[in-house]
């Protein structure tokens, strides 16, 4: 290769580099822009960063502490706040108990119509909740389960999303281990359990966490179910703090936001290389 082609091979690649990092800058800013401006807001003095020449970094200590205790001595926030935990942590330990016992079946069995129920399963995916929202309410409530654990989390633990996901994810699984297993004696269940959901480990981390995260921003469904205000989780609580005719300064808005962004955001930092390598895996074998 003569030394013009290889300085324009070399130009191209720089470009092609600084376009890629460019546009990924500009994605972080806009994943990181509305985080920083929450924090901004409650660690600033009174009404310094909404006026016209706003700052853009945090001026008062003493006045975010001073919000974030007027947030926190309310104790229907910190109800909110644990109910949110239980609903988020049960319903994704459900969805993965379900899930992935049905991916198993789907993926390595064959059994009658199996095609036909895994497209049956799936087409809960194209169902947006708003049409399904008041029938399975009418359920719900016919069953004495508004405002309760049950009421909120057992509707969301049939997941479609998890059912394709890890049904993807397993069938990457070799079928020699399988074969291997039920030649040294190991039942159907035993299968599943020692060698399907171990080798499936980064897979079901990575829709627990999904779930956790779904379930956790969750909004319409338990606004339905939860008519009383100690069965609110957080996404609901602070939802009234930005409703119309709540006087509640914005200081005070915004720490809500922002205490209520605090499990995501240490979920994403903790975990985002396994729920990205179980991504790219499920899309592999996909």
């Amino acid at each position: 290769m003569s030394e013009f082609g290889r300085r324009r091979s070399v130009g191209a690649i720089g470009i092609g580099t600084v376009i890629r990092w460019v546009f990924a800058v500009v994605l972080c800013l806009i994943a990181l822009v509305p985080i920083w401006w929450m924090f901004n807001v409650v660690f600033s003095d009174a009404g310094s960063a909404l006026s016209l020449s706003p700052r853009l970094y945090p001026t008062s200590l003493q006045g975010g502490i001073a919000d974030l205790s007027a947030v926190l001595s309310d104790g229907l926030f910190g109800q909110a706040f644990l109910n949110s935990i239980e609903y988020s942590t049960t319903t994704a330990l459900l969805v993965l108990l379900f899930a992935s016992a049905a991916a198993y079946e789907f993926a390595h069995y064959d059994f009658p119509c199996r095609r036909l129920i895994y497209a049956v399963c799936l087409m809960g995916l194209m169902l947006p909740l708003a049409v399904i929202v008041i029938p399975t309410q009418r359920i719900v409530a016919s069953l004495g389960w508004l405002n309760t654990l049950q009421g909120i989390v057992l509707p969301s633990t049939a997941s479609a999303f998890a059912l394709f996901f890890l049904t993807e994810y397993m069938r990457s699984i070799p079928r020699e281990l399988f074969e291997a297993a039920r030649v040294d004696g190991a039942g159907h269940f035993a299968i599943y359990w020692r060698i399907a959901l171990p080798v499936a480990k980064n897979g079901l981390v990575t829709i627990g966490i999904l779930i956790f995260i779904i379930a956790w921003a969750s909004y319409l469904w338990p606004l339905v179910v939860a008519t009383n205000g100690s069965a609110y989780p957080i996404s609901v609580k602070v939802a009234g703090y930005f409703a119309i005719g709540a006087k509640y300064p914005t200081s005070i808005v915004m720490t809500a936001a922002l205490i209520s962004a605090i499990p995501v955001i240490v979920f994403y930092v903790l975990f985002n290389r396994l729920v990205v390598d179980g991504v790219a895996r499920s899309g592999i074998t996909g």
